[in-house]
C-alpha cells in the first residue's frame, strides 16, 4: 500500500496499460494477495475500471474469473462493463461459468450480463459451464436463456465441450433442452468426435442415439473415426463402424482414419480399417498418405503392413516429400533400407527439403546419407528450403556428412533456397568451420540470392564477426547489392551492428549506396530503431534525405518502426541533422499517424510536416 501511494504520488499514470494483466488495477485484481484497499486507492485515483487488456481483459474479468466477490461488486459500483468483450473467457460472465463462480454469475446477471455474448476459447458462457461440467451453472444459464447451440472456437458448441470432457449429466441436460447434435465446428469437428477422441463409449452412444451423424467431416482428424483412430481407442472405432462410419472418408491432418491410425502406430486398428475396405493410398495432409504417416513414425510392422497391402511406395507427400523422405528425416534406417527394397525412388522430389537425402542431410542422419548414396541418391538434387542436401547439411553444420557430400561430387555453389547456397546457408547459423571447409572447396563468397543477399550480407545481419572477417578475406564485395536489406552495410545497420558497420566502413563500404526495402543503410537502421547506427551513419556522412525503399525516406521509415519502442530519439536526432519532414508528401508523418506516435506527431508536425486536404481526411487529422 504504501508503495502504491509513493508511486502514484510521484506521478505514476494509474491506467498505464500493458502486461500480463492489462493495467495496475487488473493486475492487482489478479493477484493470489488481491487488496481491496489498493483497489479502492486506485480508483480514488482514477483507475479507468473498464480498460481493457490481459490475461482477463478487464478489471471485471480478473475479479469474476477469481471469484471475489466483493471485489466485483465494487467495479460494477464504479460503473464497470458487465458485458466487456474478453479473450479467452469471452466476458465477465465467461470467466465466472468457467471457475464455477456461482455467486458471481448470478451477481453478474443481475447486473445486465449478456447469457449469450459469444467468444473466448469456449464461445459462450454456456460453453465454458459445459465444460467444467458444472450442471447448477449451466441450468442457471439455460433459465436465463442461453443459447444451446451457441458455436465455439475450439469445442464448436457447449454441447462438444461437455462431450469432450466425458461429461455425460451435462450432455443430457444440454440435450434435453435442444442441443443440436449435428452442430460442426471446433478441433473435433462435432460433439460425436470430440466424444470419439476422448474415448467415452457412453457419450458416443448416447450421441448416436439422438441422431448424431456418424460421417459428419471436420475438425483436425477429419471425422468422428478419424479422431477415434488417431487415440487409438478400439471400441469407439468398432462402434463407429458398425454404425456405418465411412473407413474411407477423407480429410484433417492424417487425411483419414488410417492415416491417423498408421500415425498413432496402433496395428490392431490399422488392420481393423483395412479389413474394413480402407483405401491404402488415400493422401494426406502432412505425411501425404498412411505409409507416410508410419514411415514418419518408425513403427515397421506398420510399415510392412501397408506395404503388403498395396501401399503405392512412391505417393508423395507434403512436408516430407514421399514416404522415403519421412523415413530418412527421422533416421530410421530400418525402414529407409524396407522402402527402398520395396522400390522407393531414391531421387523423388518434393517437401521442404526437397529430396530424402536432403531430409537426412538436414537432420546429421550420416547412416541414411550414406545409405541414399549408396542407393544412387542425386547429390545435387535442388530444391526446398535449403537448395540441396549440402545446402542442408551445411545449415545444420555436421563437417561429417558436409564432407561426405562434398567428396559424392556435391556442387558446392548450387544457388537457390532461402539462404542462396551451401556457403549463405553456414553463414546464417554460424558454423565458421563449414564456411571455411566450403571456401576451401571453391564456394563463390559473392554468390548472391537469398534473403539477405550474400553470405556476406547474412553474416553481417547476424553479426557474425569472425565470418564477416574471414569473407572479406577471401574476397568478399563489400558492396554487393540485393535483398532485403539492399547490402551487407544495410544488413548490419538493420540489426544495429555498431562494430559490424564500422568495419564495413573502414573495407569500402558505399554508405550511400541505394537498395533494399529500406532505402539505404540510414533507412534500415531508422527503421530497426537503432539511434547509434542512425548517428554513425549521420557522421559518416550519408544522405538523410535520400528516396527510396517502402517508406520513402529514412524519417518515415523511423516513423514507421515499431520495434521495443517508440522511436522518438531517433526522430529528433533526424531532426536535428537536418531531415526534411516534407520528403516524399510528408510521408513521415503519414507513418506516425498510423503506428499511433502521438509524441512524434507533434514533433514531425513542429518542425513543419503538413498533409494536404485528401490526407488530412484519411488519416484523421
Amino acid at each position: 500500500m504504501d508503495i502504491v501511494q509513493l508511486l502514484l504520488d510521484k506521478g505514476a499514470d494509474v491506467n498505464l496499460g500493458g502486461g500480463e494483466y492489462g493495467s495496475p488495477l487488473g493486475a492487482t485484481i489478479s493477484s493470489y494477495w488481491c487488496r481491496s484497499d489498493i483497489v479502492q486507492l486506485l480508483l480514488d485515483k482514477g483507475a479507468d475500471v473498464n480498460l481493457g487488456g490481459g490475461a482477463y481483459s478487464s478489471p471485471l474479468g480478473a475479479a469474476s474469473y477469481s471469484g471475489k466477490s466483493d471485489i466485483v461488486q465494487l467495479l460494477l459500483d464504479k460503473g464497470a462493463d458487465v458485458n466487456l468483450d474478453g479473450e479467452e473467457y469471452g466476458s465477465p460472465l465467461g470467466a465466472a461459468s468457467y471457475r464455477g463462480k456461482s455467486n458471481i454469475v448470478h451477481l453478474l446477471l443481475d447486473k445486465g450480463a449478456d447469457v449469450n455474448l459469444g467468444g473466448g476459447k469456449y464461445g459462450s458462457p454456456l460453453g465454458a459451464a459445459s465444460y467444467q461440467g458444472d450442471s447448477d451453472i449451466v441450468q442457471l444459464l439455460l433459465d436465463k436463456g442461453a443459447d444451446v447451440n451457441l458455436g465455439g472456437e475450439e469445442y464448436g458448441s457447449p454441447l462438444g465441450a461437455a462431450s469432450y470432457r466425458g461429461k455425460s449429466n451435462i450432455v443430457h441436460l444440454l440435450l434435453d433442452k435442444g442441443a443440436d447434435v449435428n452442430l460442426g465446428g471446433g478441433e473435433y469437428g462435432s460433439p460425436l468426435g470430440a466424444a470419439s477422441y476422448l474415448g467415452e463409449s457412453d457419450i458416443v452412444q448416447l450421441l448416436l442415439d439422438k441422431g448424431a451423424d456418424v460421417n459428419l467431416g471436420g475438425g483436425e482428424y477429419g471425422s468422428p473415426l478419424g479422431a477415434a483412430s488417431y487415440r487409438g481407442e478400439s471400441d469407439i472405432v468398432q462402434l463407429l463402424l458398425d454404425k456405418g462410419a465411412d473407413v474411407n472418408l477423407g480429410g484433417g491432418e492424417y487425411g483419414s482414419p488410417l492415416g491417423a491410425a498408421s500415425y498413432r502406430g496402433d496395428s490392431d486398428i490399422v488392420q481393423l480399417l483395412l479389413d474394413k475396405g480402407a483405401d491404402v493410398n488415400l493422401g494426406g495432409r502432412k505425411y501425404g498418405s498412411p505409409l507416410g504417416a508410419a514411415s514418419y513414425q518408425g513403427d515397421s510392422d506398420i510399415v510392412q503392413l501397408l506395404l503388403d497391402k498395396g501401399a503405392d511406395v512412391n505417393l508423395g507427400g507434403r512436408k516430407y516429400g514421399s514416404p522415403l523422405g519421412a523415413a530418412s528425416y527421422r533416421g530410421k534406417s530400418d525402414i529407409v533400407q524396407l522402402l527402398l527394397d520395396k522400390g522407393a525412388d531414391v531421387n523423388l522430389g518434393g517437401g521442404k527439403y526437397d529430396s530424402p537425402l536432403g531430409a537426412a542431410s538436414y537432420r546429421g542422419k550420416s547412416d541414411i546419407v550414406q545409405l541414399l548414396l549408396d542407393k544412387g541418391a542425386d547429390v545435387n538434387l535442388g530444391g526446398g528450403k535449403y537448395s540441396s542436401p549440402l545446402g542442408a547439411g551445411s545449415y545444420l553444420g555436421k563437417s561429417d556428412i558436409v564432407q561426405l557430400l562434398l567428396d559424392k561430387g556435391a556442387d558446392v555453389n548450387l544457388g537457390g533456397g532461402q539462404f542462396g547456397s551451401p556457403l549463405g546457408a553456414a553463414t546464417y547459423r554460424g558454423k565458421s568451420d563449414i564456411v571455411q571447409l566450403l571456401l576451401d572447396k571453391g564456394a563463390d563468397v559473392n554468390l548472391a540470392g537469398g534473403k539477405y543477399s550474400s553470405p556476406l550480407g547474412t553474416a553481417s545481419y547476424w553479426g557474425k564477426w569472425d565470418i564477416v572477417q574471414l569473407l572479406l578475406d577471401k574476397g568478399a564485395d563489400v558492396n554487393l547489392a540485393g535483398g532485403e536489406y539492399g547490402s551487407p552495410l544495410g544488413a548490419a545497420s538493420y540489426t544495429g551492428k555498431l562494430d559490424i558497420v564500422q568495419f564495413l566502413l573502414q573495407k569500402g563500404a558505399n554508405i550511400n549506396m541505394v537498395g533494399g526495402d529500406y532505402g539505404n543503410a540510414l533507412g534500415a537502421a531508422c527503421y530497426g530503431n537503432k539511434p547509434e547506427v542512425a548517428k554513425l551513419l549521420l557522421e559518416k556522412g550519408i544522405d538523410i534525405n535520400k528516396a527510396g525503399g517502402n517508406y520513402g525516406s529514412a524519417l518515415a521509415a523511423a516513423a514507421a518502426s515499431d520495434y521495443h519502442s517508440p522511436p522518438i530519439d531517433l526522430v529528433c536526432l533526424l531532426l536535428q541533422t537536418g531531415a526534411d519532414v516534407r520528403s516524399q508528401g510528408g510521408c513521415a508523418l503519414k507513418e506516425a499517424i498510423k503506428n499511433g506516435y502521438k509524441n512524434v506527431v507533434v514533433l514531425l508536425q513542429e518542425h513543419g510536416a503538413v498533409l494536404d486536404e485528401k490526407d488530412q481526411e484519411e488519416y484523421g487529422v
